[in-house]
C-alpha cells in the first residue's frame, strides 16, 4: 500500500485547460476562435462527449482535491449519491468566488460531464446542472470560452425541458451567462447549428445520450428516448425562425409518412411536439404534407383527450384548412364531417379547445363544402346531444359562437325561414340543456348575451317576427324556477317589461328575483294596483326575514304612495310572528299612527315573546316608546316574560335587555330581570373561559341594571350567599354577576360592607375567639384583657355564613375596582377590613390548618385567602385608616384589633404599631394579683422576641418564690373561679412556665414550683370541669390549655434532654398529668355538652394522642361513661370492663355529633386498643366433655414435644381467623346507611394500623379472613374521594405551603400536626397506607374492576403511588446483610439483588418492581443455581405466590426464600401433603410425625387432609392417627 509509484492511468500527466485542448487538437478537433464581447466562444469539446470516464481520468493534480471527489461521485450509480455531489459541488463554487484558479482548473472536467448531467433522468440533478454551469461560466467569462461550444447548445436545449422547473433553471442560466437581447440573439446564432444538430440525432437515435445508458434506474429507455425525443422536437421548433435555413434542412425527412408516422406511434409529448413543430413547418406551403400520411393523422387526433396534443393539431388543422387542396385530400363528407359529428358528441378536456376552435372548424368546413352540403354540415354540426360530464362552459362558448355563426350564414341565403326555424329549435333545445345542469352559473353570461343577440335581430319563425320573442318568454316562464338564474339577468339587460311582468305573476318567481324585477319596472308604463295582493300572498309565503322585510317595506310604499287601496293590516296577518317582527323593524311614525291600538299590542306582545327565544328586533325599544303606554308595556313585557320563563336562555335573555334597555318604564322590571339573569347564570356548569366570556356579555347587554339596583335586590341575595347549599364557587359567580352590571358608586356602598358592619364583625369575632386571642403563647394580650375587665366569651357563631358575605364582598369589590375609580377608596378599605377580620375569624378557629372535613368548607376559606391577597394588591383597599380610627374599643373589639394587628405583621402585610397599654395596678388584695399579670406578660414579650434576654423571666421568679410564695400560696394555681384575677394572675404564671421551658433549662427550684403549679392547676380545673359553670368558666379553660401546653412541652422536651428531670417527670408528675388529660377526655362525651371552645378541645385532643395504650386503659373511667351505650349495638361477651367502656365511648365520639378533631381522638382511642379487641373476639378453641386424647409418643423429644392433637388445633384455629364484630357492621356494604363515609373510613383506618403492626404469619391469616366485598367497597370509596389532580388541590389544602404531593401521600396525617389539613390528606394517606399494606388485596381489586375504570386507576397510581410505594420497600431493604443473605438495591432501576453464599458458590435471586407497583405482580428471577432445577424451581414458585397472595413487604418474601435454603441445607424434609418445606398459609415447618412411616407434616396441610378425606389417615402409608 506504501507503493511510491505513480498510480495515474498510463502515468498520465497533471491535467490542465490548455493540456485538455492539445489533446483535442491531436484528436484531429478544431477549436476556433469566436469573440462574444466579455465571452471568448471558441469550439470545445466534441459534440459526442460521453465518454465520461476518459476524461475524467485526465484531472490532474491541478483539480482542488475536494472537487476531485465530487466529480467522481456525479458519475456514480446512485441516483441520490449524483444528486448529493451536484448540490455539493455549486456550494464549494459558492464558497469560492475569490479562488479564481480552483474554479478555472475544475471547468473542463464539470464540461464534460455537462452534457450527461443535463439529460439525467433526475430533473434535480438536471436543474442543478444549469446552476452550475451558469455559476462557471459567469465567474470565468473568457476563459470558458474554449469549453462553451461542448456546453451552450445543451444549455439551450435544456430550455424545452419537459419539466418547468429544469427549464426555468435553463433560461436563468441562459441570462445570466447571456445577460443583454443582444448577447442571447448571437449566442443562439452561433449555438443553433450545433444544438440543431444534437436534436437531430436524438431523433434519428443516434446520439449516444439517447442510447441506452449504464446505472439508469429511474426511468426506462424508451421513456428516455420519449422524453429526449419530444425536447429535441421543441428545441427545433423554438430554433426554426433564428436559425435560417433550419426548416429546409429538416423538412423532408421530418415530413414523409414513415418519419411522422415513427413519431405518432410514440408517447403524446412526443405527439404534440411533432404537431406543434409541424405548424410552423407549413405556415408557408401546405402542400408539402398533401402527399404524405399527415393530413390524416391530424383529422386522426383531432379528438386526444391530451389537451396539448388536441390544441397543436387544432392548430394544424386550421392552417392546413386555408388550402382548398387540403380538403382534396380529407373528404369534408367523407371525413371531416363525420370526425367533427363524433368530436362534438364526446366528453373531455379537449373541450377546452373546442372552445375556441370549433367555430373557426365550421366555418371552414362550411366554406369548403358543396353547395347542397352546406345545410347538412350545419345541421348535423349543431345537432349533437349532451350529457353529464361534458365541460358546459366550454360546450356553451362553442355552440352560441356556432348558432351565431350559422344564423349570419341564414340571414344570407335566400328562403331560409325553414333553415331559420330548425335554428330556433336548436337554441330551445339549447336552453332545455342548459336548465338540466345543476351547477350552471358560470354559463349565464353566455347564454344572456347569446338572447339578447337574437333577440336583437330579425328571426323568421312561424311567419311573425315576434313569434321568436313571444315563444322566448313562454320557455323562461314556464321553466321558473329554473330559469331564474337566465331571467333576471336578461330582464335586467334587455329592458322587457313583457317578460317582466309575467314573470312577477308568475308563483313560481322567487322573491328575491321579485323584488330586483319589479325595482326595473317602469311605473307609468306599468299598472302597479294590481300587485298588493301579489305581494301579500308573497310576504304569508316568505320565511326570510329579511326578504320578508323588504315585500313588506314594498307593500307598505305602494300603500303609502296609494297606488294600492286599502291599510296594511287589511293585507297582512299581524299576529304572525315574522311579520310582527318586520312592521316594527320598518316601522314609522305614518305605519305606527294607520295602525290599531289592538294590533299595535299584539305586535308589541308577539315580538317580545320572539326576542325572549332568541330572536332579532333592533328597532323594538323604538317601536314601544312611540306605539305603547307606560303601563301597557309593563305588563306586556311581565306576560311575555312569564309565559316563557322555563325556557329561556341567557344569551336570549341579554340581548333582550339590551334591546329594551332604552325603555324607561320597563326599569320597574329590572329586579325581576335580576332574578331570571341569576337562574339563567347558575342553570348550567361552564369552564373558566366559558364564564369570562358570559360575565364579559352580561356587562356589554345587561349593564343597564345596575343603576337600578337597591335593598330589595340584595333581600333577595343575601338568602342564597347564606344558604349551606350554595356553593362557594357560585357565590363567587353571583359577586362576579352583581360587579357586571355596573353598580353606581351609591348601589356599591349600600352592598359592600359599611361601619356598622364591621364594628358588628369585630364584637362577633372578640365574642367567639376571645379565648385564642389571650392564650397562644406568642400572642401577648392576656394583661389587656384583664386591664380592660371582665371577658365572658359568648357561644360560637356561624363562622361559615360570614365568611361566605366575606367571599362575595371581596369578590364584588374586587371585580368592581377593575372600572371603578379612587373615590371608592374607603368603601373597598371597609370590603378588606372585613375580609382580614374574617380570615382571622378562621385561622383561630382551624387552629394551625385543620379545617372541617366536609370537603367543600375550605374551598370557601381557601377562595377568601385567594382574593385578600389580590385585593391587598390595590392600594384602594387599604384598611389601615380604619384600624387607627378606633380609639378606646370595648374589651372585645380592641383585642381582636391587636389580633389583627399581629396576624398582618406575620403576614407580611400593611400593619400599625400599638403602644402597649399602661394603666396603674390596683390596690388592695387584688393588687398583687394584677401586678403578676403585667410582670408576667411584660417579661414574657421580651423572651419570645429577645431569644438571649431570659433573666428578666428568672430574676422574677426567683424574687416571687423567695418573698411572696407563700404569702399567695393559698390562690395561686387555684383556679377555682373565686377571683377571676387572681385566676388571671395563676394562668399568666402557667403561660410563663410555658414560654422559659421551651428556650432555657430551669433551676431546680423554679422547676420544683414549676411542676407544683402545674399539678395544682390541673386538679383544680379537673374539679371546676365536673360542673356545667366550670366547664364554661373562661379562665378554667385557659388554664387547662396553658396547662396543655406544659404538659406537650415536657413530654417532648425536657424528659428527653435531661435524664433525672425525665426520671421526676414520668415517675410522678406525668402519671397525675395523665389522669387529669383523661378525665377531660370524657369530659369531651357528645351527650355531656361540654361547653369546651375549640381550641381548648384541639389541645385535649393533642396531648390524649401522647397517651399509651397502657394508660389509655389505666384510666378511671366515670361511671355515667361506663353506662353508656354504644349507637351500633354490638356485643361484649369477652371484653373486659375497662376495654369495653373506652371502646364504647370511641365508638359514641367516632358516630356521634362530635366535630372532626375529637373524631380523630376516637380513632387513636380504637388503634390504642385495636389488640384487646382482637384478642376478645378471636376464637376459643372448643371446649370438649369426653376425656383428651393420650399424646402421642415422640421418642426424638425436643422442641417437637407437642402432640399432635394441640397442634391440629392450632392449625384449626389459624383456619378460623375472625374480624371484630365492629368492622363487620361498619364496612359491611349492608352496613346501615346512617354511617357516614369518614367514620367508615375512620375504622378501616384502625384495620389498616392493626394489620400494619402484625407480623407477616398473623397478618395472612387475617386477610384472608376479610371479606373481598369489604375490601372492594372500601377501595372504591377511598378511590373516589381521592383528589383527582392532587397538585391543584394541594393549593386548596394547605395555603400556608407546607405539604408537598408527596407528602400528601406518604406522610401520616396527624390532626394536631401545624400541617394538618383536610379530609383530603388523611384520605390521600389512608389510600396509601392501604396500597403498602395490602398490595395483593389492592390488586385483585384492579383486577377485576370494568375497563372503563381500569385505566383510570391504573394511570393515577401509576403517577403518584407506585414510585412512593416502590421507594417505601427499597427503603425497607437498604443493604440488607443477614448470615449468608446478602440484599442489595438498585434503586435507578427499581430492583432487588439478593445473594446466598456459600463457601464455593452463591445462589442468586433478583426482584423488579414494576413502574406500575403494586398493579403489576413482581418479576422474580434467579441467576445462579446451585441445587437442582427442581428444587430452585419449587423455591422460586413459593416466593412467587407469596409476592404475589400475600400482603408482606419484598424483605419478607426473601427471608421466606432463605429459610428454605438454610432448612434445606439443615435437612429438614418437605410435608408430603404440599411438597414444600415453608408452609404456604402459616410459613412453620412440618412437626407432625406419624408414627408408622415416621413423616413430617405441617399442621394446616392435615388439618385439611383430614377435613377433606373425611378419614384420619397418614396421607402416605394410610395408617390411622390416633389421637
Amino acid at each position: 500500500m506504501s507503493n511510491s509509484k505513480n498510480r495515474r492511468k498510463g502515468n498520465a500527466q497533471t491535467a490542465s485547460s490548455s493540456r485538455a485542448a492539445e489533446l483535442l487538437q491531436a484528436s484531429g478537433i478544431s477549436i476556433p476562435y469566436l469573440g462574444l464581447d466579455a465571452l471568448n466562444l471558441t469550439a470545445g469539446l466534441p459534440n459526442d462527449v460521453s465518454d465520461v470516464g476518459q476524461l475524467i481520468d485526465e484531472i490532474g493534480a491541478n483539480v482542488d482535491p475536494e472537487l476531485r471527489i465530487i466529480f467522481k461521485k456525479l458519475t456514480k450509480r446512485d441516483l441520490q449519491t449524483r444528486e448529493k455531489a451536484a448540490k455539493e459541488l455549486l456550494d464549494a463554487l459558492k464558497e469560492s468566488p475569490n479562488d479564481y484558479e480552483k474554479v478555472k482548473n475544475a471547468f473542463p472536467s464539470y464540461a464534460s460531464v455537462y452534457s450527461k448531467l443535463v439529460t439525467d433522468s433526475s430533473q434535480s440533478l438536471r436543474s442543478t446542472s444549469n446552476s452550475i454551469l451558469a455559476l462557471f461560466v459567469t465567474t470565468l467569462k473568457k476563459d470558458a470560452g474554449a469549453y462553451l461550444k461542448s456546453v451552450i447548445p445543451f444549455l439551450f436545449f435544456s430550455l424545452q425541458d419537459g419539466y418547468s422547473q429544469v427549464a426555468k433553471s435553463a433560461e436563468a442560466s441562459v441570462n445570466e451567462c447571456f445577460p443583454s437581447e443582444e448577447k442571447r440573439k448571437l449566442a443562439m446564432n452561433t449555438f443553433g447549428q450545433e444544438t440543431s444538430n444534437i436534436c437531430l440525432q436524438m431523433m434519428s437515435r443516434q446520439h449516444k445520450l439517447i442510447q441506452p445508458q449504464k446505472f439508469v434506474e429511474e426511468e426506462s429507455d424508451a421513456q428516455r428516448q420519449t422524453r429526449l425525443i419530444a425536447q429535441s422536437l421543441n428545441t427545433l421548433e423554438a430554433f426554426i425562425e433564428t436559425s435560417p435555413g433550419l426548416a429546409e434542412l429538416i423538412a423532408p425527412t421530418f415530413l414523409s409518412s414513415a418519419s411522422f408516422s415513427n413519431l405518432m406511434n410514440m408517447d403524446s409529448n412526443v405527439k404534440a411536439a411533432a404537431f406543434r413543430l409541424l405548424k410552423n413547418l407549413i405556415k408557408v406551403d401546405v402542400s408539402k404534407i398533401l402527399g404524405t400520411r399527415i393530413p390524416s393523422f391530424i383529422l386522426q387526433h383531432l379528438d386526444s383527450t391530451d389537451t396539448l396534443l388536441c390544441r397543436n393539431v387544432f392548430e394544424c388543422f386550421l392552417i392546413a384548412g386555408k388550402d382548398a387542396k387540403f380538403f382534396e385530400t380529407v373528404k369534408v363528407d367523407k371525413a371531416v364531417i363525420p370526425k367533427f359529428l363524433s368530436l362534438v358528441r364526446k366528453k373531455g378536456l379537449y373541450w377546452q379547445v373546442l372552445e375556441t376552435s370549433l367555430l373557426p372548424s365550421v366555418s371552414l368546413i362550411y366554406d369548403n363544402s358543396a353547395e347542397d352540403q352546406k345545410i347538412k354540415c350545419n345541421c348535423t354540426t349543431l345537432v349533437f346531444r349532451v350529457e353529464t360530464g361534458l365541460p358546459l362552459f366550454s360546450w356553451s362558448k362553442a355552440f352560441a359562437e356556432a348558432i351565431k355563426f350559422s344564423f349570419l350564414k341564414a340571414f344570407e341565403m335566400n328562403e331560409s325561414k325553414d333553415f331559420q326555424a330548425f335554428l330556433v329549435d336548436k337554441v330551445f333545445a339549447f336552453l332545455d340543456i342548459i336548465l338540466s345542469f345543476k351547477d350552471k352559473k358560470e354559463t349565464v353570461p353566455i347564454v344572456v348575451d347569446l338572447l339578447i343577440w337574437l333577440q336583437s335581430k330579425d328571426i323568421q319563425f312561424d311567419g311573425d317576427t315576434d313569434a321568436f320573442k313571444k315563444r322566448l318568454s313562454e320557455k323562461l316562464v314556464s321553466n321558473l324556477p329554473t330559469s331564474i338564474f337566465i331571467l333576471e339577468p336578461f330582464i335586467e339587460a334587455s329592458n322587457d317589461f313583457t317578460i317582466a311582468v309575467e314573470l312577477l305573476k308568475s308563483h313560481d318567481c322567487p322573491n328575491s328575483t321579485f323584488l330586483t324585477i319589479y325595482k326595473l319596472l317602469d311605473e307609468d308604463a306599468v299598472n302597479t294596483s294590481q300587485f298588493g295582493t301579489i305581494i301579500a300572498r308573497r310576504i304569508h309565503a316568505e320565511h326570510n326575514f329579511g326578504i320578508q322585510q323588504k315585500l313588506i317595506k314594498l307593500l307598505w310604499d305602494l300603500i303609502e304612495d296609494k297606488q294600492v287601496k286599502g291599510e296594511i293590516d287589511t293585507f297582512l296577518k299581524i299576529t304572525e310572528p315574522l311579520i310582527a317582527r318586520n312592521l316594527i323593524e320598518i316601522s314609522s311614525k305614518d305605519l305606527i299612527d294607520s295602525l290599531k291600538p289592538e294590533s299595535r299590542e299584539n305586535i308589541t306582545e308577539i315580538v317580545l315573546t320572539e326576542v325572549l327565544k332568541g330572536q332579532k328586533s333592533s328597532k323594538l325599544a323604538e317601536w314601544i316608546n312611540e306605539a305603547i303606554s307606560d303601563e301597557k308595556v309593563v305588563a306586556l313585557t311581565k306576560k311575555a316574560v312569564n309565559e316563557i320563563r322555563s325556557s329561556i336562555e341567557l344569551k336570549a335573555f341579554l340581548d333582550f335587555i339590551n334591546v329594551t334597555s332604552s325603555v324607561p318604564a320597563l326599569s320597574s322590571c329590572y329586579e325581576e330581570f335580576f332574578e331570571i339573569l341569576f337562574e339563567l347564570i347558575f342553570k348550567h356548569e361552564t369552564t373558566e373561559e366559558e364564564e369570562n366570556e358570559m360575565f364579559k356579555a352580561v356587562k356589554e347587554n345587561a349593564g343597564c341594571l345596575g343603576k337600578y339596583f337597591n335593598q330589595d335586590w340584595m333581600d333577595f341575595i343575601q338568602p342564597k350567599i347564606s344558604d349551606e347549599k350554595f356553593l362557594i364557587k357560585d357565590i363567587v359567580r353571583l359577586a362576579k354577576l352583581v360587579a357586571s352590571i355596573s353598580l353606581p358608586t351609591e348601589a356599591l356602598a349600600s352592598i359592600l360592607p359599611s361601619e356598622a358592619a364591621v364594628k358588628h364583625l369585630i364584637s362577633n369575632v372578640g365574642s367567639m375567639f376571645i379565648l385564642n386571642i389571650v392564650c397562644e403563647p406568642e400572642k401577648h394580650r392576656l394583661f389587656e384583657a384583664v386591664c380592660y375587665g371582665k371577658i365572658n366569651p359568648g357561644p360560637i357563631a356561624n363562622l361559615s355564613t360570614t365568611t361566605r358575605f366575606a367571599v362575595f364582598y371581596s369578590y364584588l369589590a374586587y371585580e368592581t375596582s377593575k372600572t371603578s375609580g379612587t373615590k371608592e377608596k374607603g368603601t373597598f378599605a371597609k370590603t378588606s377590613f372585613y375580609a382580614l377580620l374574617t380570615e382571622l375569624a378562621i385561622e383561630y378557629k382551624s387552629e394551625n390548618g385543620l379545617f372541617s372535613t366536609t370537603l367543600n368548607d375550605f374551598k370557601g376559606y381557601h377562595e377568601l385567602f385567594i382574593i385578600i391577597d389580590k385585593i391587598l394588591q390595590d392600594s384602594r383597599f387599604d384598611y389601615r385608616e380604619i384600624l387607627e380610627s378606633v380609639q378606646e374599643p370595648e374589651s372585645r373589639s380592641h383585642l381582636v384589633l391587636r389580633a389583627l394587628n399581629d396576624s398582618l405583621k406575620s403576614h407580611g402585610r400593611r400593619h400599625i404599631s400599638f403602644d402597649i397599654i399602661d394603666d396603674k395596678s390596683p390596690n388592695g388584695e387584688d393588687g398583687e394579683a394584677y401586678h403578676m399579670v403585667r410582670v408576667c406578660e411584660e417579661v414574657g414579650r421580651k423572651t419570645v422576641f429577645s431569644e438571649t434576654n431570659f433573666n428578666a423571666a428568672i430574676n422574677y421568679l426567683e424574687s416571687y418564690i423567695a418573698n411572696k410564695q407563700e404569702q399567695n400560696s393559698s390562690w395561686l394555681f387555684n383556679v377555682e373561679g373565686l377571683n377571676e384575677i387572681r385566676d388571671v394572675a395563676s394562668c399568666a404564671m402557667l403561660k410563663l412556665f410555658g414560654i422559659l421551658i421551651e428556650n432555657i433549662e430551669l433551676k431546680p427550684k423554679i422547676n420544683d414550683f414549676m411542676l407544683c403549679g402545674f399539678v395544682c392547676a390541673m386538679q383544680t380545673i379537673t374539679d371546676n370541669f365536673q360542673t356545667v359553670e366550670g366547664r364554661h368558666y373562661f379562665y378554667s379553660q385557659l388554664a387547662a390549655v396553658y396547662s396543655l401546653q406544659l404538659f406537650h412541652l415536657y413530654d417532648t422536651i425536657i424528659a428527653k434532654q435531661n435524664r433525672n428531670a425525665g426520671l421526676e417527670w414520668n415517675e410522678f408528675y406525668r402519671p397525675a398529668a395523665v389522669a387529669h388529660i383523661m378525665s377531660w377526655v370524657f369530659a369531651l362525651e357528645p351527650s355531656a355538652n361540654a361547653g369546651f371552645p375549640q381550641y381548648l378541645i384541639n389541645k385535649i385532643c393533642l396531648s390524649a394522642a401522647m397517651l399509651s395504650p397502657n394508660e389509655i386503659k389505666d384510666a378511671t373511667i366515670p361511671t355515667q361513661i361506663s353506662a353508656m351505650d354504644e349507637p351500633l349495638g354490638l356485643e361484649w361477651n369477652n371484653y373486659d370492663e375497662k376495654s369495653k367502656s373506652i371502646i364504647k365511648f370511641a365508638i359514641r365520639l367516632l358516630f356521634g355529633k362530635s366535630n372532626d378533631t375529637v373524631k380523630f381522638l376516637a380513632v387513636f382511642l380504637l388503634k390504642s386498643l385495636m389488640f384487646d379487641m382482637y384478642d376478645a373476639e378471636k376464637p376459643k378453641p372448643p371446649i370438649k366433655e369426653s376425656t383428651a386424647p393420650a399424646p402421642l409418643e415422640n421418642p426424638e423429644g425436643g422442641e417437637e414435644d407437642e402432640t399432635m392433637e394441640q397442634q391440629l388445633k392450632e392449625a384449626s384455629l389459624e383456619q378460623k381467623k375472625k374480624l371484630p364484630v365492629l368492622f363487620e357492621k361498619v364496612l359491611s356494604p349492608q352496613s346501615s346507611s346512617e354511617i357516614k363515609v369518614l367514620p367508615k373510613l375512620m375504622v378501616w383506618d384502625s384495620l389498616i394500623y392493626f394489620l400494619s403492626e402484625l407480623d407477616v404469619l398473623t397478618r395472612v391469616q387475617y386477610t384472608l379472613a376479610l371479606p373481598v366485598v369489604y375490601t372492594d367497597e372500601i377501595l372504591n370509596v377511598l378511590f373516589e374521594l381521592l383528589p383527582k389532580d392532587p397538585e391543584k388541590r394541594l393549593k386548596e389544602l394547605s395555603y400556608k405551603g407546607k405539604l408537598t404531593v408527596q407528602h400528601l401521600f406518604a406522610q401520616r396525617f396527624d390532626f394536631h400536626l401545624p400541617h394538618g389539613t383536610t379530609v383530603d390528606h388523611y384520605i390521600c394517606n389512608l389510600f396509601f397506607r392501604t396500597l403498602s399494606t395490602l398490595p395483593s388485596i389492592v390488586r385483585n381489586w384492579y383486577t377485576d374492576l370494568p375497563k372503563s375504570r381500569s385505566g383510570e386507576v391504573h394511570d393515577y397510581i401509576k403517577r403518584y403511588l407506585t414510585p412512593l410505594l416502590i421507594a417505601r420497600e427499597l427503603n425497607s431493604l437498604g443493604n440488607v446483610k443477614r448470615g449468608r443473605l446478602t440484599v442489595k438495591v438498585l434503586a435507578a432501576v427499581n430492583e432487588i439483588d439478593a445473594a446466598y453464599s456459600l463457601e464455593d458458590a452463591t445462589l442468586s435471586l433478583k426482584i423488579s418492581l414494576p413502574d406500575d407497583y403494586p398493579l403489576s405482580k413482581p418479576i422474580v428471577d434467579t441467576q445462579r443455581a446451585i441445587v437442582n432445577k427442581d428444587l430452585l424451581r419449587k423455591w422460586l414458585l413459593q416466593l412467587i405466590l407469596f409476592l404475589s397472595q400475600q400482603n408482606g413487604l419484598m424483605l419478607d418474601g426473601i427471608l421466606q426464600w432463605k429459610r428454605n435454603i438454610d432448612n434445606h441445607l439443615e435437612g429438614i424434609e418437605d410435608c408430603t401433603i404440599c411438597m414444600m418445606t415453608v408452609s404456604t398459609t402459616n410459613y412453620s415447618l412440618p412437626k407432625i410425625k406419624c408414627r408408622q412411616c415416621r413423616k413430617k407434616f405441617h399442621g394446616d396441610c392435615l388439618y385439611k387432609w383430614f377435613d377433606t378425606s373425611n378419614n384420619a389417615t397418614c396421607p402416605l402409608c394410610r395408617q390411622p392417627f390416633y389421637y
